[in-house]
């Protein structure tokens, strides 16, 4: 019996939520953990979605050229959101824009975060609990506790509180 597997396009589409409001085609589907953008198989081979949706919607795109978003959204696949530019451009529209300090994804916002603010300010203002007691409480590994109480990640949330000072109650 043959399989007949969907198109690439066919479960990029699939893959997608349209925001009415802003008129974006949000992938829901993989994203890239350093990056964010969406990820997509094309032909076995691992593609950014924006790129994707650029080149089956508008045609090639050329060695060095970026995809950028008209949106700033990074998770948008809407051809009409996307245009052609170069390393240069895309620098000057983030600066233009304003985004220049914001372009890492971080915190909530971040594909692969798993912990909400108020989960963090728990696990930054309980000192009482062990590393590995919080970790297993809410899925993660006890370095990322680590990381949280010693400030490595999620500072823009830690560092607004105060920690108790060891042997002082939480």
């Amino acid at each position: 019996m043959n399989r007949i597997y969907p198109s690439a396009i066919d479960r990029m589409m699939s893959r997608t939520a349209v925001d009415l409001v802003t008129g974006c085609w949000n992938w829901t589907g993989a994203k890239g953990c350093r990056t964010g953008y969406g990820r997509i198989f094309v032909d076995g081979r691992p593609e950014y979605a924006h790129r994707f949706s650029y080149s089956h919607h508008k045609g090639e795109i050329p060695a060095g050229m970026y995809v950028c978003h008209t949106c700033d959204n990074v998770m948008c696949v809407n051809p009409d959101h996307l245009f052609l530019g170069t390393a240069k451009d895309n620098t000057a529209d983030m600066l233009r824009k304003g985004r220049h300090g914001r372009f890492r994804l971080r915190g909530k916002d971040h594909p692969n975060a798993r912990l909400t603010e108020e989960q963090v300010a728990h696990v930054f203002m309980n000192r009482s609990d062990s590393h590995s007691d919080l970790a297993r409480a809410y899925g993660v590994s006890v370095q990322t506790i680590w990381k949280i109480r010693n400030g490595g990640i999620w500072s823009s949330i830690t560092s607004k509180l105060q920690a108790p000072v060891s042997g002082e109650a939480a």
